[in-house]
């Protein structure tokens, strides 16, 4: 399939079953504990997912604005390392509506230095 921006669509590789495992595992910073029920609606087609992601956050260059422009927004100073889950908690915090619907700017997550 073509894309006018894209150009054609490069064909996706199978991942062997050992490097399938290695990305399929769980780490420190993406074990959702509790929250793993969350994700059960999030969509399959990456684009969507970015969708998702966008909605729901803020990205850490575009927070200054955001912060200074609306007192409504809790901007979160956060260690570079912060875990998903702690991001995730934060915003089920702000908006426990499920992860597809998109917030409003200040309940979005900011991570800002």
């Amino acid at each position: 399939m073509a894309d006018a921006f894209w150009g054609p669509a490069m064909p996706s590789a199978r991942l062997a079953r050992d490097a399938a495992a290695f990305y399929a595992a769980q780490s420190t910073f993406s074990d959702p504990s509790g929250l793993g029920r969350l994700y059960a609606d999030l969509p399959d087609d990456p684009a969507q997912h970015a969708c998702v992601a966008r909605d729901l956050m803020v990205h850490r260059l575009e927070g200054e604005p955001f912060c200074q422009s609306s007192c409504r927004i809790a901007c979160t100073t956060t260690p570079r390392r912060a875990t998903s889950m702690n991001i995730l908690r934060i915003i089920i915090e702000r908006n426990n509506a499920p992860l597809t619907q998109r917030r409003e700017v200040g309940d979005r997550f900011v991570a800002l230095r």
